[in-house]
């Protein structure tokens, strides 16, 4: 993929496959190793991917403060070499995902739209699922409710079309909180999504998610012992 070291690309995504399986130390383990490889590569646009695509760990762990430093790190090398897809697409989503860890809601949704767009027209299709899915937890953020479901529904059809699994029991999951925090009413509907979430995480055996699929179902009283 773009021309990317196979080690940096194979620990990275072993990093991130180890999160979901619920093995959080190996994930900084191998994330650690991902970073020493594009380091010993020391090639500017492996440094960027592992910098980026590379802290989805920290991401999902909510750490934002490792988070933000690896973007921006990612960031000056892009310029100082001159990578406009760094620059002007794969650099502004991460900023905008930067923004959602801080709950800066407002400017998630002002940065992310045109890059996310500009890579699908470009053809690509991996992380808009991902993406699409986090910008829809901004809008629900601030209560722009109509935003968030188009872009909800968006993001797990793309999920569905481009056979982009790993992401489907979050959004699900996503879907489910804009669903009660637009009515608390719809809660069968709402559950629906839980359920779809929990069911799909276990059978992939992905226990990250299935625990954050348990966490949304027992905050909203819905987790049957």
């Amino acid at each position: 993929m773009f021309g990317n070291h196979p080690l940096v690309m194979a620990a990275g995504f072993q990093s991130w496959t180890s999160w979901l399986a619920g093995e959080t130390d190996k994930a900084e383990r191998e994330r650690l190793e991902s970073e020493r490889f594009s380091e010993e590569v020391n090639h500017p646009f492996d440094r960027c991917w592992q910098l980026m695509p590379g802290s989805l760990v920290a991401y999902h762990s909510g750490r934002e403060e490792a988070f933000s430093a690896n973007v921006e790190k990612a960031l000056k090398i892009g310029e100082a070499q001159q990578i406009p897809f760094v620059n002007m697409l794969l650099g502004p989503i991460w900023v905008g995902l930067g923004h959602i860890l801080n709950e800066r809601w407002r400017e998630a949704i002002e940065i992310m739209p045109g890059p996310i767009e500009g890579w699908r027209q470009m053809g690509g299709g991996v992380a808009i699922p991902f993406w699409t899915g986090s910008l829809a937890v901004a809008h629900c953020k601030v209560g722009e409710f109509d935003q968030a479901c188009g872009l909800i529904n968006n993001a797990i059809e793309a999920a569905e079309q481009t056979g982009e699994a790993w992401y489907g029991p979050e959004l699900y999951r996503i879907k489910g909180e804009i669903l009660m925090a637009r009515d608390a009413e719809d809660r069968q509907a709402a559950e629906a999504c839980f359920s779809k979430a929990l069911s799909w995480a276990d059978a992939s055996r992905s226990f990250a998610l299935s625990a954050r699929a348990r966490q949304s179902m027992q905050e909203f009283g819905m987790l049957r012992s």
